[in-house]
């Protein structure tokens, strides 16, 4: 029996997540000539905290319920895309602040170029 690390189950939300935005937005532009060939890129950010999953929150209790279970607590943040092939998993880091460090968005905004660029080569 194969079993989900924490990480890997954090990855495997956050990409149901990410598909199911890409389904809504490609349904959306079906209809419409101009853009129904057109890439659909979706992401979603999804935080955890040891085993637990912090979804986004639906109120003010919710996410002053989450902002205490992370202050002083390190947490993991990953950056995923997803299209119809494949999850790419961009970054995956420890947070300890309650800013994101500014290198890591870079990162994960460079690796999406990166991805992007070689999907377009593939492309044509």
């Amino acid at each position: 029996m194969n079993s989900l690390t924490s990480e890997s189950f954090t990855s495997l939300v956050a990409a149901r997540i990410a598909r199911m935005k890409a389904e809504a937005a490609r349904d959306q532009i079906a209809n419409d000539k101009d853009i129904a060939s057109a890439y659909v890129l979706a992401a979603d950010t999804v935080v955890a905290v040891g085993r637990r999953i912090l979804m986004k929150p639906s109120n003010i209790e919710e996410a002053a319920n989450c902002l205490q279970l992370l202050s002083g607590r390190a947490h993991r943040v990953l950056y995923l895309a997803r299209f119809a092939e494949a999850v790419y998993v961009l970054h995956v880091f420890e947070k300890r602040t309650r800013r994101t460090p500014q290198d890591d968005l870079d990162l994960a905004r460079q690796r999406l170029g990166q991805l992007m660029k070689q999907r377009a080569r593939r492309k044509g």
